[in-house]
Formats: C-alpha cells, sequence, structure tokens
C-alpha cells in the first residue's frame, strides 16, 4: 500500500493508519525501502539511514516541545485556588535515580499519605479571574491569557473586519 502524505508530500510503503504515526516510522521509511531492494549501495543505505535518525530526532524534539506546552498550558489555566507541581529535569540520565526518580516517588507517597508535599516544590496561587473578548466572543482565564489573545492574530483580523463592517454600515446610512 502507498500513503501519501499531504503537509510533507513524502509517499510510504508499507503498513499504513495507526503505525505510521508513530515517531521514527515515517523518518525510516526510505531507509527500510532500500533495505528491502536487492541493489542498494551500503554508502547510501548509510546515508538514508543517518538522515531517518536525524528526522526522528528533530520530530521527537519538536513533540516534546508541543507536550511541555500542553502540559504548562493546563497547569497555568487550573481554576483550583492552590495546586502543587515539581519540574524533574530528565535532560541527564545518568542522574535519573537521584533527579527523578527519587523525587518523584517521594511526591507520590506524600500525595497518597494526604501529607503536604515539601522541598522544592513549586507552589502556585492563583486568583483566576475570567476576562471575555466581546469582538471574538472568547473567554479567557486571567489577565496574561486575556492580553495573549488581544495580541493574537486572529483577534487583530476580527477587530479589522468588524471595523469594516462598521463603516460600511455608516457609509450607507
Amino acid at each position: 500500500a502507498v500513503v501519501s502524505t499531504q503537509s510533507t508530500g513524502v509517499q510510504h510503503t508499507g503498513i499504513s493508519g495507526l503505525v505510521s504515526q508513530v515517531i521514527g516510522f515515517k523518518e525510516f521509511d526510505r531507509y527500510i525501502e532500500l533495505n528491502r531492494s536487492s541493489s542498494h549501495d551500503e554508502t547510501e543505505l548509510q546515508r538514508t539511514f543517518e538522515e531517518g535518525l536525524d528526522r526522528m530526532k528533530c520530530r521527537t524534539r519538536q513533540y516534546a516541545r508541543r507536550q511541555l506546552k500542553w502540559i504548562k498550558s493546563r497547569l497555568e489555566s487550573c481554576t483550583q485556588p492552590e495546586y502543587h507541581f515539581r519540574r524533574l529535569d530528565s535532560s541527564q540520565p545518568e542522574l535519573w535515580a537521584d533527579v527523578v526518580s527519587a523525587p518523584a516517588v517521594c511526591d507520590v507517597r506524600a500525595f497518597l499519605e494526604g501529607t503536604l508535599v515539601s522541598g522544592g516544590v513549586s507552589s502556585v496561587r492563583r486568583d483566576m479571574i475570567v476576562r471575555r473578548c466581546e469582538e471574538c466572543n472568547v473567554s479567557c482565564e486571567g489577565e496574561e491569557q486575556f492580553n495573549q489573545h488581544r495580541a493574537s492574530r486572529k483577534h487583530r483580523k476580527r477587530v479589522s473586519s468588524l471595523k469594516k463592517q462598521l463603516s460600511n454600515t455608516e457609509m450607507k446610512t
């Protein structure tokens, strides 16, 4: 089966569906295709493997950034008056046990026991005020989110469109 991805313009052969969405599958498609063929040059095969590896690393970093952005947006928009969280730095695998595993286990135990977690935990108090953008019919939690919305392209286009509509109706009357 040949699967064509419109966004990249690349055709993928073989398995389609959910498996092709896994990071690393599409990136190594050319390598797999070359490896299956009987007439492949070892240097070209190695080059396509390295290219696939580079693309996979890039896509993994992009995915991690999207995850962090999603998580951060959920923590910042939390409507609970107070919540606790700990950011664990997993960038150094050799320090995993001390920097990630031990603090995480400690936090989970404290949570299950119902005790307040202390030591390195960021405690955030948010008194969220819901602001409404009447032009866009959008509700924003907090001043920062409201200001970001007002600075967005979508908001500016909507305001511009409304101004044009208003001036057109004034000219008609």
